[in-house]
């Protein structure tokens, strides 16, 4: 078992083999949950279907609401009709 120490602003350093373990990086969004006295902490994950949302809704601002016309054109369909 790893300790830990909280500090004055409630902060804990998360041991770096465990960060690895699980492919955190800074800025990753936590959960945490209390159970019988214990806590327990995971990496929010999207669901599939909210990750492909989140995705196409980046692409769509990227691209000016033309991800499909820039997808075509990325794999050499539709090359001749813009936007």
């Amino acid at each position: 078992m790893t300790k830990g120490t909280l500090s004055s602003k409630h902060q804990i350093t998360i041991p770096i083999e465990m960060v690895r373990a699980l492919g955190l990086k800074p800025g990753d969004e936590l959960e945490f949950s209390l159970e019988n006295n214990t806590i327990t902490l995971r990496p929010h994950r999207l669901g599939l279907e909210a990750a492909f949302a989140q995705y196409s809704a980046d692409l769509s601002a990227e691209t000016g609401g033309h991800a499909a016309w820039h997808v075509r054109a990325a794999r050499g369909w539709d090359e001749e009709r813009q936007p």
